[in-house]
Order: structure tokens, then C-alpha cells, then sequence
């Protein structure tokens, strides 16, 4: 493994236990949660096509 994908498995995991963090602070369904879950997405898209 490269160190970008090991790089971004780490953000992947850091964004993860954010979404977490908000997701249970503010709601499943709030902005922060949803934006942050979007981040996510992100990241993983970029790890799965490296």
C-alpha cells in the first residue's frame, strides 16, 4: 500500500468517527451529519479508485 491510500485510509477513518460524533450529537438527518457523511463519500470514492 502506497503511503496517499495509507494516508487516506486514515482521513477515511477520521471523517468516519466525525460523522459519528455528529450524527449522534445533532441527528441522522442534519446538515452537519449529512455534509460530513458526503465528506465521507469523498474520500472513499478517491481510495477506491487509486
Amino acid at each position: 500500500m502506497t503511503k496517499n491510500r495509507r494516508n487516506l485510509r486514515i482521513q477515511i477513518e477520521l471523517k468516519r468517527k466525525e460523522m459519528i460524533q455528529c450524527g449522534k450529537k445533532y441527528g441522522l438527518d442534519h446538515h452537519k451529519t449529512l455534509y460530513t457523511s458526503k465528506e465521507l463519500d469523498i474520500l472513499i470514492n478517491k481510495f477506491l479508485k487509486k
